[in-house]
């Protein structure tokens, strides 16, 4: 069996986890670049562990000074290429080769310093270094967002977008979307209106959880009677591949998962070569808590990124698998669940169990992925946990494709 790389890295995980060396970094960088005071007090609000790549390890790091500062840092066992002022670089006896790039410096999002120059209160929402990055800006009475792309696909989201308001002001939706500005080829920034409201996790771990998952699975499920024609498609074969790669990163961290994630795959492939053709239905692609919000005028839904013809089945996975990992409920996740597929079904018609449970299995596989990444100690025990939850939901799965699946591992 390979070596474990989250072993061979322990002490590196280790620093990570706790923030200790990287800190101690940038407040070298601060001495000595001048770019912010050292003593300033950062706090990671991003971190993925790659093994076998250069860098091994990237983050993120915020600052709430007079103005708010992200930087993103790159670790790496050996020294770094250089270029030029951009970046700045330090060197930890634990860690190895830091690289430290000010978010206005993303080479990959040239047109994120022109947003950030831009009027008014601008904040940072969420930052992935070299591919997006989301701002809220605030200039006198009126807020949008900002979308900085990489790439032109802000243009066929903005496309959609227009689609998805024109579907609102129909009634077609049990929510509201944003309503679309415009799109920016200059920087690649697409610009939408607020939704009002605040996201709902905070009261899914109250007393109003139950009525709240059953208004939000009646209003997710009005996606699929939409008169909507979105320009992509994901059904399950896509699914398929894109758990293989989750497969391959997977036993790539943590190389001893690999009989137990292969025999998942190869579970679900059966499956899924099992299922009759389907008519697809426009879905949201990734309606989980986070993208839901709570307002005066009743529910918000944003991030319409994944709009795309595919099984409904897909949307009430996201909901539920995400659901399972949400800390602090008061309700247990199973029987909100419970509730949400009523809901849902109320609306949507009813689901093909079996190919729910197969989709719910590879959100388990992605969440098993996101734990290996992590700097947690226990996170390669946790992904195994997960992993086991999917086999084993699969194996409680209705159908003859499962079962034969089971007689064959």
């Amino acid at each position: 069996m390979s070596e474990n790389p989250r072993v061979t890295h322990g002490r590196r995980l280790a620093a990570l986890e706790s923030d200790s060396a990287a800190l101690a970094a940038l407040s070298r960088i601060g001495e000595r670049r001048h770019w912010w005071d050292p003593a300033t007090t950062w706090v990671r609000t991003y971190g993925r562990f790659t093994p076998g790549r250069s860098p091994f390890a990237t983050l993120v790091f915020e600052a709430q000074l007079p103005r708010q500062q992200l930087v993103h840092v790159e670790v790496s066992a050996d020294r770094p290429l250089a270029t030029g002022e951009t970046a700045a670089y330090d060197c930890d006896e634990t860690l190895g080769w830091l690289r430290v790039t000010r978010l206005e410096a993303d080479r990959s999002l040239p047109g994120l310093a022109a947003v950030l120059a831009h009027p008014g209160d601008v904040r940072v929402v969420r930052y992935r270094p070299g591919r997006r990055c989301t701002l809220r800006v605030t200039h006198g009475e009126v807020t949008r967002y900002a979308k900085v792309f990489e790439t032109d696909a802000g243009a066929r989201l903005f496309e959609e977008s227009q689609w998805l308001w024109r579907a609102t002001l129909a009634g077609e939706f049990g929510f509201v979307v944003a309503k679309p500005d415009c799109w920016d080829g200059e920087t690649r920034t697409l610009w939408h209106h607020e939704v009002a409201g605040v996201p709902v996790p905070a009261e899914l771990r109250g007393r109003a959880a139950p009525e709240l998952v059953q208004r939000i699975g009646r209003a997710a499920a009005s996606i699929t009677r939409a008169s909507l024609v979105p320009n992509l498609v994901f059904d399950d074969a896509r699914q398929v591949e894109r758990s293989r790669q989750y497969v391959k990163e997977l036993t790539r961290t943590v190389p001893r998962l690999a009989p137990i994630a292969h025999t998942l795959l190869t579970r679900l492939s059966t499956l899924h070569a099992s299922f009759d053709r389907r008519r697809l239905r426009p879905i949201h692609g990734a309606p989980h808590p986070s993208q839901w919000l709570q307002g005066q005028d009743g529910l918000g839904l944003v991030d319409f990124d994944r709009l795309a013809f595919g099984d409904p089945e897909l949307d009430a996975a996201t909901f539920l698998g995400e659901l399972e990992f949400e800390g602090g409920l008061t309700i247990p996740a199973e029987r909100l669940g419970d509730l949400f597929l009523t809901a849902y079904e109320s609306v949507s018609g009813p689901l093909d169990r079996p190919l729910l449970s197969a989709y719910l299995a590879h959100k388990r596989l992605a969440k098993s992925l996101r734990l290996a990444r992590s700097f947690a100690a226990d996170g390669d025990a946790r992904a195994e946990r997960t992993l086991d939850v999917a086999l084993a939901g699969l194996s409680h799965s209705p159908g003859p494709a499962v079962a034969a699946a089971s007689e064959a591992v």
